[in-house]
This record gives structure tokens, C-alpha cells and sequence, in this order.
């Protein structure tokens, strides 16, 4: 009874970390990605050192009319997130989806395992941070380069969002949220890079942030190009 008893107990403890492991991971993205596939993929991460998975997003790449052949469908795996104020971290592992064309080419140009149908990325897990602007309810996660202030980010961001940049910004409407990173720039300026989420492509602000007064100095555009490899985006020079 009491051999009997120990077991049932191991076996029950067994399904409660089963369980939980299956229900703490919350799936974004594409709802289309099968549940062997995600098995797969989380298996994969736990061996890349993530037992703690709490987030995981797949992508199915570009849609019509789009359908640019430089973008591949994808998958990545996230750690649970550690929160510092408005600094928010965690380790990562990405996917890419071997079922077009290019992205089984591109598999010469990445130094990965393969996982059935699955490419990883990169041969280990990566660190990620963001930093969260909000403006009462509404808040936006920013990824910041080397040398960049949370306060000069912070301007950038919100004056995006109520629309009190200084100087010529590009033709389209343009969303904060739209927002990807913030790199050092040239000169006292900061390389804001954008998102444009009707093609594979965006732009690049060439910002400064003189006391209250964030300006435009000038913008370029970039767009995912055929010959790079998956999910790489590379600027242009195509400054207004």
C-alpha cells in the first residue's frame, strides 16, 4: 500500500508539471501551427536551456498580395520575462519554417540544426530586452542600442504617438507602436527604425532630441531584400 500509495503520488506530480508546463505557455500568432509542431519546438528551446518557457509566437510569413519571397514563416520560443521598471528581458530561440523556396535555400547561409521541418536560427538561445513607454493605458516595448537613455527613447516614442515631431516625416501615417528600435546615431542623433506593417519594409528616422523639441532631421527606407537571408532587414539610403 505504501509502495502502491508513492507511486500514484510521483505519477500524479508527474501530470500536475506535465500540465502545467503545456497550459503555462501562451501561443500567439498564427493558430494555424499544429500541436506536433509545437511539441517540436518546445522540446528544441528545453534543449537550448529554456525549461521555463512561458511565451512562444509564430508567424505564417507574408500574405497575398505580398507574398515577398525574401520572408519566411517562423516560430520563435520565449523564457519567462523578468520586469525591472520599465526594462523587460528574457531568452530566446527562433525558428524558420522550411516550406518555400527560398527559406530551404537559405539553409546554406545559416550555421543551424534542422528539426524536421524546422530551421533554428542560431545554434543557441539569445538574450532580449525592451523598454516599455506608456502613456496612461496605452504602452509600446522598444528595443534600445548602445548609449541610448530611456528618457531620450521615451520623447521619441511619445511624440510619434501624439504627433509633435518637428520636421518632414514620411508621407504615410505612422503608427508608435510601428516602432522597432533605437540605435545611436550620428552627430547627437538616434537611428529610429520603423515598421511598416503593409509590406516588408519601413523606414529609418534620423532623429535629434533637443529639450522638449524631438525633430526629424532626415529619413530613409528599408525593405527585406531577395538575396539576404531570411528575416533580414537591410536600410536604405534614400534619405528626404
Amino acid at each position: 500500500m505504501r509502495i502502491g500509495g508513492m507511486v500514484c503520488a510521483v505519477l500524479a506530480i508527474a501530470a500536475l508539471a506535465t500540465n502545467a508546463q503545456r497550459g503555462d505557455v501562451e501561443w500567439t500568432g498564427d493558430d494555424r501551427l499544429s500541436a506536433e509542431d509545437k511539441q517540436a519546438l518546445l522540446q528544441r528551446a528545453r534543449l537550448l536551456g529554456i525549461d521555463d518557457a512561458e511565451r512562444a509566437e509564430s508567424s505564417p510569413g507574408p500574405a497575398p498580395p505580398l507574398m515577398c519571397p525574401c520572408i519566411c514563416a517562423g516560430a520563435s520560443v520565449q523564457s519567462r520575462l523578468t520586469v525591472d521598471g520599465p526594462r523587460r528581458s528574457w531568452t530566446q530561440v527562433d525558428f524558420v519554417l522550411l516550406n518555400r523556396v527560398f527559406c530551404r535555400e537559405a539553409k546554406a547561409s545559416l550555421l543551424s540544426g534542422e528539426l524536421g521541418r524546422w530551421l533554428l536560427e542560431s545554434e543557441s538561445a539569445h538574450h532580449e530586452t525592451r523598454w516599455r513607454v506608456a502613456d496612461g493605458t496605452w504602452f509600446h516595448d522598444v528595443s534600445l542600442g548602445v548609449g541610448v537613455g530611456y528618457e531620450d527613447a521615451r520623447a521619441i516614442v511619445l511624440a510619434i504617438r501624439r504627433h509633435e515631431v518637428v520636421g518632414a516625416m514620411p508621407r504615410r501615417t505612422m503608427d508608435a507602436r510601428e516602432v522597432r528600435s533605437i540605435e545611436r546615431g550620428t552627430l547627437a542623433t538616434f537611428a529610429v527604425t520603423v515598421d511598416n506593417p503593409e509590406c516588408p519594409c519601413g523606414e529609418v528616422l534620423n532623429i535629434d532630441v533637443v529639450g522638449q523639441r524631438v525633430r526629424v532631421r532626415s529619413y530613409g527606407t528599408w525593405i527585406a531584400l531577395r538575396d539576404a537571408p531570411p528575416n533580414k532587414r537591410l536600410h536604405s539610403t534614400a534619405a528626404a
